[in-house]
């Protein structure tokens, strides 16, 4: 059994004209993955997630299993989430789940207005960029602990170009011992992530990059989602990785 999580490009929106659940899951890459190893395959993706509802429901679910092997598609590192009762249109098993773009459309004044101080005071590139990476650490370490195979890639390129900014963007004041500290931290954290079955930290290698190298259509549904192909192509590169590594050898 393969168990996968990640946002929206693991959940298949974009690859049917009215996002329907069972229609994503049918032809999002996961589904495809699962017909082409003749495997049972799990995908806890859910739209619009950020990486720590990715990460909580992965823990979740190798607290009580042990798959054969995990992959996870990581989100966007700004996105969040708060425990929030009644915002049901951003709600994800009791979490509401927020990024930026979608702050406008909070119904509630009372939420929004927290959610506007979060971003304007609270949220900084570094401080999501090191929440994710120790998430993606966590996980691999927890695989590797458990004796299971493990796969990552982010769902954009996102994080590896903070990755390339963040350091030049610091650098002036690289001898502060806050920045010195972050700067030691961002590089273990890379360094923990070096492997052949992860993708996206050290490289630019995404979802989206793959779609954009291979010439493969986004979709005509959703804007800035990939199309079925798309997702029938990320599962063919998921099993040349596994071979490659000798996964399911």
């Amino acid at each position: 059994m393969i168990y996968c999580n990640g946002c929206s490009y693991t959940y298949g929106i974009g690859t049917s004209p009215h996002d329907e659940k069972e229609l994503c899951l049918k032809h999002a890459w996961p589904q495809k993955l699962s017909e082409l190893l003749d495997t049972t395959v799990v995908n806890e993706a859910i739209p619009g997630s950020s990486n720590i509802r990715i990460f909580r429901d992965t823990v979740r679910f190798l607290h009580y299993n042990k798959p054969d092997l995990v992959i996870v598609m990581w989100s966007d590192a700004p996105r969040t989430e708060f425990f929030r009762p009644g915002e049901g249109e951003l709600q994800s098993i009791g979490m509401a789940q927020v990024t930026p773009q979608n702050v406008n459309s909070i119904k509630s004044f009372y939420h929004r207005e927290a959610y506007e101080s979060y971003y304007s005071f609270i949220h900084s590139e570094e401080k999501a960029i090191m929440e994710s990476l120790s998430y993606m650490v966590a996980i691999k370490q927890i695989c590797e602990a458990r004796n299971i195979p493990y796969i990552s890639y982010n769902f954009k390129s996102n994080l590896w170009r903070s990755l390339e900014r963040i350091p030049r963007h610091l650098a002036p004041n690289k001898k502060d011992i806050p920045v010195a500290t972050l700067l030691a931290d961002l590089n273990m954290l890379v360094g923990a992530l070096k492997s052949p079955t992860i993708f996206g930290v050290t490289d630019d290698i995404s979802f989206a990059s793959i779609c954009e190298k291979e010439h493969l259509a986004f979709s005509e549904y959703s804007l800035g989602h990939p199309g079925i192909e798309a997702h029938k192509r990320m599962a063919e590169i998921i099993t040349e990785v596994m071979e490659k590594n000798g996964i399911f050898s």
